[in-house]
């Protein structure tokens, strides 16, 4: 490695996909995780963005938004290559076209995986944005009002006729509404870490909720979300 910056672009790209393998482990998890798929992408390109971005832009717009313009951009010399990049450059003593053009290299890398990450995922997508309401945080903090997003989009899997299924939806959304009552608190701390992680473990406790007359107070809602827990949110599972 005579080249002073082939070794520097090895070290970046461990610097780089130390990052995007946070993403990766999420799509080899075998629970339900497309609740997350939004949020987790946003959360990798606000931290990609950071690296190339001006400061004073990166929160101007939504991570899937900002505007990939020149005129954005660091200077290329304050480009985040990752901490190793940059020890090994100073060892190296490194500097000239050679340095400018290794930064340049790796400030294109940034641009074109923003690009690429933002073709994997539509975050206005209405289904996906109402998906988020599997997860256990989102269900139990009673910040979302009305489930119907969610059960008029996926009508189908309620398997129901025109009649059968206005009733489901009124039945699902009640449902829904109920979980604002204090019993929320017992939920929450009888379920402990894995309720907060597991949607399919929260919809499984909350099918054995009882009314006061005993009759069950969750089924419908739980069934349905559980029927949701089964949808994918990689082909992982097939690739296995």
């Amino acid at each position: 490695m005579k080249e002073p910056t082939t070794k520097a672009y090895l070290y970046f790209l461990a610097f780089v996909l130390g990052n995007l393998n946070t993403l990766n482990i999420q799509f080899q998890v075998g629970d339900t995780m497309i609740q997350t798929l939004i949020t987790s992408f946003r959360s990798r390109l606000k931290v990609i963005i950071r690296c190339f971005v001006k400061l004073e832009i990166q929160n101007r717009s939504d991570a899937f938004d900002l505007p990939l313009d020149p005129g954005n951009y660091k200077d290329v010399k304050n480009v985040l290559c990752g901490p190793n990049t940059e020890a090994y450059l100073n060892e190296e003593g490194a500097s000239g076209k050679a340095v400018e053009q290794f930064r340049l290299t790796c400030l294109g890398f940034y641009v074109e995986l923003v690009k690429q990450m933002r073709k994997q995922v539509n975050h206005k997508d209405k289904t996906l944005q109402a998906l988020e309401y599997l997860d256990p945080k989102v269900a139990m903090n009673g910040t979302v009002e009305m489930i119907s997003p969610l059960t008029i989009r996926l009508s189908k899997l309620l398997g129901k006729s025109q009649s059968e299924l206005e009733s489901a939806r009124d039945t699902l959304e009640n449902q829904w509404l109920s979980l604002r009552d204090s019993k929320k608190e017992k939920i929450l701390k009888s379920g402990g870490e894995e309720l907060v992680s597991s949607p399919s473990y929260l919809w499984k406790l909350l099918l054995d909720g009882k009314n006061p007359d005993g009759t069950p107070e969750f089924f419908e809602l739980s069934n349905f979300m559980l029927d949701l827990c089964a949808l994918p949110h990689s082909s992982a599972g097939a690739e296995r």
